[in-house]
């Protein structure tokens, strides 16, 4: 008979291994009684077999790939030249559940490079993608939580897995329906220079760190957003048009007012949240959010730099910077606002 293949792969570094038996200890008993799904670390490897060719076949074939993120298991050869590139290909073509976990503090700069085939320069764009799939924040990792709040997030973790494995019994699409992750940012409340130098006053509101990603807005069409009434009552439902730059992790195109509407009513039901919760920024919100209390010129400072932005920069005869289309989040760090 031939052996089952892999289904959930979870990838660490073996510094890390008593997190990775904490978490098989809680995702193992959700997944008893299934029959569906298995899960598979390099524990799996048998005496005598290929490390390198059993770990590649695991990442070609796993349903769902769980990854403990460390500054150990990130900086790892395997990691950079055979792991990722794989998962994070399979997962833009939505072939893959991908969940990430963070183990300990990661430093951001340098950390990822090389990384085939992304090359210099996508260390910090490839560390906000694993960020914002994160189940805990990048400043809050399992190692400064204690056994009861560690416990919490797996057992969450392997509801979400559970729900995956029945969606394969049932012989629903491989890639089950979730709801996006958004990485929220808090915005204090109190009074900020408004446009011309007018003071204005907002109490404390949360904002979306990044644009809406094609891969979070297909989620809303796979849900049939399109097709359900209750998300367009009162407005109007255009028909759904393609993004403009179709990869996972960049903004969203081709929306009009009303489909973020939809997006928005949407969101909050799935989340379980009362109707307008999570709505468009107003115009006062927007530039609080830019330009700070201070009421900066750009996000970064009252001067304009050259390569600070994604834009046309033909009045400083600099084309060199203007790419004529929009990026993944995270590539302009020096865009950040002072809220981040």
């Amino acid at each position: 008979m031939a052996t089952q293949l892999p289904t959930i792969f979870i990838g660490y570094s073996h510094k890390d291994k008593p997190y990775l038996d904490e978490l098989l200890a809680v995702v193992e008993g959700s997944m008893s009684g299934t029959g569906v799904l298995q899960v598979w670390s390099d524990q799996d490897i048998a005496s005598g077999q290929s490390w390198a060719s059993e770990i590649g076949r695991a990442v070609e074939t796993a349903k769902a790939a769980v990854l403990l993120l460390s500054s150990d298991f990130l900086g790892s050869r395997l990691t950079r030249e055979q792991e990722l590139p794989i998962l994070l290909r399979r997962w833009q073509s939505a072939d893959l559940e991908l969940f990430t976990i963070f183990v300990a503090a990661v430093p951001k700069a340098g950390l990822l490079v090389p990384l085939p085939p992304a090359g210099q320069g996508m260390a910090e764009e490839l560390f906000d993608f694993l960020s914002v799939q994160a189940e805990n924040a990048p400043e809050r990792p399992l190692e400064r939580m204690d056994p009861a709040e560690r416990n919490r997030l797996f057992d969450a973790v392997a509801e979400r897995l559970r729900a995956f494995a029945q969606a394969q019994g049932s012989g629903a699409a491989t890639r089950r329906l979730h709801v996006p992750h958004i990485d929220w940012v808090e915005i204090p409340g109190g009074p900020f220079i408004y446009q011309q130098g007018e003071t204005r006053e907002l109490p404390t509101f949360w904002i979306a760190r990044y644009p809406v990603t094609n891969v979070q807005y297909q989620t809303f069409i796979d849900d049939d957003g399109y097709g359900e009434p209750r998300w367009w009552e009162g407005r109007e439902r255009p028909e759904p048009q393609p993004s403009r730059w179709p990869q996972a992790n960049r903004p969203r195109t081709n929306v009009d007012w009303y489909e973020a509407f939809a997006f928005a009513r949407w969101l909050n039901a799935r989340l379980g949240l009362p109707d307008s919760s999570i709505r468009l920024p107003t115009e006062l919100e927007w530039e609080k959010t830019a330009r700070g209390e201070h009421g900066l010129h750009y996000p970064w400072g009252s001067e304009y730099r050259s390569g600070y932005a994604n834009l046309d920069e033909k009045g400083t005869n600099r084309r060199d910077w203007y790419l004529e289309q929009n990026v993944a989040f995270g590539l302009y760090t020096q865009f950040r606002s002072a809220y981040g």
